[in-house]
């Protein structure tokens, strides 16, 4: 191997990185977690707590694999959300929204097409339509 060669490999190796190994919030001593959340104001922390909520609720749907029967959205939610469970759960028969911050009117009537087997649905303070309720009958 010549020396350019040798160079070249040194220099293409010495700029890979190792993967960087970041640190689990649960590991977090208690005094520094308590420091980053004091330092978030209160819209922040609801607003990431939505968005881990919406998240682990799109991981449970995958995970069902189309087989999901019922489904509760408390306290979080919106179009975008209900549109992603009702394109992968068309056997689901239980539905509940709760509060869910998220404006629905309009987005249950489109949602409600790929429920062919709801036989439930509970909504509780949450925003929909008349046509969202007649295009549920219907469906």
């Amino acid at each position: 191997m010549s020396n350019e060669e040798e160079n070249l490999k040194a220099s293409s190796s010495s700029q890979i990185a190792p993967p960087l190994s970041l640190p689990s919030w649960v590991e977090l001593p208690p005094d520094i977690m308590a420091n980053i959340l004091e330092r978030l104001g209160v819209i922040e922390i609801l607003e990431s707590a939505q968005r881990v909520l919406e998240e682990i609720c799109r991981v449970a749907v995958d995970r069902s694999q189309g087989q999901l029967l019922k489904l509760c959205i408390e306290n979080f939610g919106n179009t975008n959300l209900l549109n992603y469970v009702a394109k992968r759960c068309s056997q689901l028969k239980h539905l509940r929204l709760v509060r869910c911050n998220g404006n629905f009117a309009g987005g249950l009537a489109v949602a409600a097409k790929n429920f062919p087997l709801l036989e439930e649905l509970d909504i509780n303070s949450t925003s929909i339509t008349k046509d969202d309720i007649e295009m549920v009958g219907l469906s």
